[in-house]
């Protein structure tokens, strides 16, 4: 099942214990601070995502390897 979201809210994900993430084809905002202070582990950023907010993955467990995806966001290297 794919969703129509095209924006992820700020915070959507704040503190989250969630680990693994396939996010929507079309999604094409993430808000700030969705993933902050989270658990994520795993996330693959669709092609479509054009803007990645202010410390979307700020203090998270996400070890930010660079990936071909996350080349196109240096900062989510960060």
């Amino acid at each position: 099942m794919d969703l129509n979201v095209t924006i992820l809210p700020i915070e959507a994900f704040y503190r989250s214990a969630l680990q693994t993430i396939i996010l929507p084809k079309k999604l094409v905002i993430i808000s700030d601070r969705a993933f902050a202070q989270s658990s994520i582990t795993s996330i693959s950023i669709p092609e479509t995502v054009t803007e990645i907010g202010h410390s979307a993955f700020m203090e998270c467990i996400y070890n930010h390897r660079t990936t071909k995806t996350n080349q196109k966001y240096p900062s989510v290297n960060l």
